[in-house]
């Protein structure tokens, strides 16, 4: 389930920034950060590399990986941080 919502965020990735919309694509990253909130720490790892390795476009990957490391560096659930 997890690969396949990352390759529908993915996918309308490609399509939202050609104009460099980053806003849709941050609604959603969020969908999916709320989605891996009950996963083990390791398996948000392992998904959270798998997702930015996917991106094709470097500014894409840049962004996606900036998202994610805030995100969790400043979560409010204990141990998130080590994911950042």
């Amino acid at each position: 389930m997890r690969r396949t919502l990352i390759v529908i965020i993915l996918l309308f990735a490609a399509g939202l920034l050609q104009a460099q919309n980053y806003t849709q694509l941050d609604s959603l990253m969020n969908v999916y950060v709320v989605a891996m909130r009950s996963e083990s720490p390791e398996s948000k790892k392992a998904e959270t590399d798998y997702m930015i390795g996917s991106a094709k476009d470097s500014l894409t990957r840049q962004h996606i990986a900036l998202y994610l490391f805030d995100y969790y560096k400043q979560s409010p659930l204990m141990g998130e941080e080590e994911i950042a």
